[in-house]
């Protein structure tokens, strides 16, 4: 019997469990509540996920499938986790760092309000930016999809537990140096800017709503970074890819409301997390458990 894939990519299950068991017995402290009918939905997909993940694992000609079923619910789940984890290290109320982010914009040459503006100017390229800010849940299933059909074995494993390590950086570092967004300096009001204020305030009695909350690094540039490393080698998918991540740099400041600062550092910690993913599946140490484990659940 071949070795199915939900046995073989267990160091990300782990990462996830590790990572829901920290944010778990955090907010059991902080006593943070979430929205319902949002959370409820993405509990029943994760069921769904797993129980497919779970039973395609069984069948030796299903694999592909159960990779593809594995990492829809790694990634759903790994997602709801780490947005709440973000909400936790905003309780912590450090002092804000917009000034700074701005100055290090002007330092580097680069005017927020200037380049937004002009993007505003111009109806077509909001047109454009808007659906493309809003593209990594769809770009991550179809890329999880097409990876697990027809990519290179392990290659799911690396850009997952890629994705995960940058989310995880990306949270440290936004707790030392939390920031509302340069629509803070301008005085603009942004969609999550109730939700920060009430979250460092400590006054949360309500449910909370989903919503992204961190400045710096940005997360969506590391997603970019990393959406384009996943179809590496890929003659027909990557330049496409390379294209809309491209253009999701770009929506990442003016969209999303991001300092030209937080998108470098996002970059970074892409290019950071993507290279100890390798690291990680490619030492010789970790092959070697990943092997025992894998015949003890069974494999050849």
């Amino acid at each position: 019997m071949s070795l199915s894939f939900f046995k073989y990519d267990m160091v990300p299950v782990m990462l996830v469990a590790s990572m829901g068991v920290t944010t778990t017995i955090w907010n059991a402290f902080a006593g943070l509540q979430w929205v319902a009918p949002e959370s409820s939905t993405m509990i029943l997909a994760l069921w769904v996920a797993c129980a497919m993940a779970i039973f395609l694992s069984k069948l030796t000609s299903f694999e592909r499938l159960a990779e593809f079923a594995t990492y829809v619910m790694l990634f759903s789940l790994y997602g709801m986790i780490a947005l709440q984890l973000t909400y936790l290290t905003a309780t912590t109320d450090l002092p804000l760092q917009d000034r700074l982010f701005a100055a290090a914009d002007a330092s580097l040459g680069l005017d927020w309000h200037t380049w937004t503006l002009t993007a505003f100017a111009h109806p077509f390229a909001i047109k454009v930016l808007v659906p493309v800010y809003e593209s990594p849940p769809f770009q991550t299933l179809v890329l999880t999809g097409v990876l697990a059909l027809c990519g290179p074995r392990g290659r799911n494993r690396e850009f997952f537990t890629s994705m995960l390590l940058a989310c995880f950086a990306t949270t440290i570092i936004s707790i030392a140096v939390p920031a509302f967004g340069p629509s803070e300096i301008f005085g603009i009001p942004g969609g999550w800017h109730a939700v920060l204020t009430e979250l460092r305030s400590g006054d949360y009695r309500v449910p909370m709503p989903y919503i992204g909350i961190i400045s710096f690094p940005s997360f969506h540039a590391s997603m970019a970074v990393l959406f384009t490393a996943a179809v590496r080698g890929n003659r027909y998918l990557f330049v496409p890819t390379f294209c809309l991540n491209a253009i999701l740099l770009i929506a990442t400041v003016v969209i999303g409301y991001h300092y030209f600062v937080d998108v470098l550092a996002g970059v970074t910690i892409a290019f950071a997390a993507l290279y100890c993913a390798q690291a990680i599946y490619s030492s010789p140490l970790t092959s070697s458990r990943l092997e025992e484990s894998l015949i003890e659940l069974g494999g050849p």
